[in-house]
């Protein structure tokens, strides 16, 4: 029997005094359902089964509480009986060995059996290293919960795996996040896969203050997260929740991220969204029904976690002069705000060489003056550079 009646605003509630932002709590929460419930709950939707194993990234600055958020929530996971978590320092070498043996019963035929694994990974670089694209396509098959896995390693040669399943929730920095999901690795559909949580909001709490609510509370979590983790069989849409997601779907999901680096991710998004309406399901009762408003708090969770997204991306890809750019386009606003006047190229060169190379310093110029990021006035080597939409009549007219 439940004893609360939503378990991830329970769970928001219990933790309201650790130290890490509401967004990154709430979504450690959600990757946690997913895990638990691991391959024995299932939605049909486009003929095929769709589990709720999720990889959830939690991504901002150190110190930010992404680890904070995770911590609770292992020591429970740790104590259900029919649940297996990763190790601390989860790496690539141990990864195939502990899901090998991470073996659950398969809840639709007793002669088969799950290999099922969830891991709470602190610092995801531990994990999965920058340029290993071999792991990279590992995980990204995993993922799929594919029915027969098979896999090489140099101690043990060939072997396999049946019914996979894994998911994770993991933190990362925006720098090594940029140097994990690399070009080929976004296109071989890692990114696709992964929903990004940003956050840099620095949650600031009384020192001796309790982290959580009351023990009552997390008796009640313990216990649920039990109940939910014995959830088995297949989830069923009814009528009003089936309508409203193929209305949504049929209309494409608006808002949809616009960001071009977001186009592997928005191919599955439909498949994201189904595995959230899984997870507020469960976190909700035992009957593997998703009603309408299991569908509407799916949705809301979602568009928000993306609306923080571009901020997660913003150095995936960009150019590597975007800082110094910004830093560029700030002096030539200091100039007009505090002097009423044009900054010249030569006082522009004089304060880019400070931290740009000297081979880099032409290029960002006239990337600031093609681009129309700022107003510019004459030509080479005696321009003169305005914030964007300002002129000055006696100098002529802007580019």
């Amino acid at each position: 029997m439940r004893e609360l009646q939503d378990w991830i605003a329970a769970w928001l509630d219990y933790s309201s005094g650790i130290e890490s932002p509401l967004i990154y709590r709430a979504w450690a929460a959600i990757a946690t359902l997913s895990g638990v419930m691991q391959r024995k709950a299932w939605v049909r939707v486009k003929g095929q089964k769709l589990f709720p194993n999720m990889y959830v990234l939690l991504v901002g600055d150190p110190g930010l509480g992404k680890g904070n958020a995770m911590k609770e929530l292992r020591l429970w996971c740790a104590d259900l009986k029919n649940l297996h978590t990763a190790p601390d320092g989860l790496t690539k070498r141990s990864f195939y060995e502990v899901l090998e043996g991470a073996i659950v019963e398969n809840p639709t035929n007793p002669l088969v059996h799950d290999c099922a694994l969830f891991a709470f990974v602190e610092e995801l670089g531990v994990f999965l290293h920058a340029g290993d694209h071999d792991f990279v396509y590992t995980l990204c098959h995993v993922y799929d919960t594919p029915p027969t896995f098979w896999y090489k390693t140099f101690g043990s040669g060939e072997n396999h795996m049946e019914n996979v399943c894994f998911g994770f929730v993991a933190g990362v920095t925006p720098k090594a996040l940029k140097d994990i999901f690399s070009e080929q690795a976004m296109e071989m559909g890692i990114s696709a896969r992964t929903i990004l949580i940003f956050s840099d909001e620095r949650i600031k709490v009384p020192i001796f203050g309790n982290a959580t609510a009351n023990e009552n509370l997390g008796k009640a979590l313990r216990h649920d997260l039990g109940q939910i983790s014995g959830l088995r069989g297949e989830y069923i849409f009814e009528d009003e929740a089936a309508e409203s997601l193929v209305a949504w779907t049929n209309d494409d999901m608006p808002p949809i991220p616009q960001d071009p680096r977001f186009n592997h991710y928005n191919a599955r998004r439909f498949v994201q969204f189904v595995k959230l309406c899984m997870v507020t399901a469960s976190a909700r009762r035992d009957d593997l029904v998703i009603l309408n408003t299991d569908v509407a708090a799916a949705k809301m969770v979602l568009l928000e976690a993306e609306r923080f997204m571009p901020r997660a991306i913003e150095s995936l890809g960009a150019n590597p002069l975007l800082f110094q750019q910004q830093t560029a386009i700030k002096y030539i606003n200091f100039i007009y705000l505090t002097r009423k006047k044009s900054c010249s190229e030569a006082e522009l060169r004089r304060r880019l060489s400070v931290e740009v190379h000297p081979t880099y310093v032409d290029v960002l110029i006239d990337q600031l003056a093609h681009a129309r990021w700022v107003s510019v006035l004459g030509d080479k080597p005696d321009r003169m550079f305005l914030p964007r939409g300002r002129e000055e009549k006696d100098n002529g007219t802007a580019q």
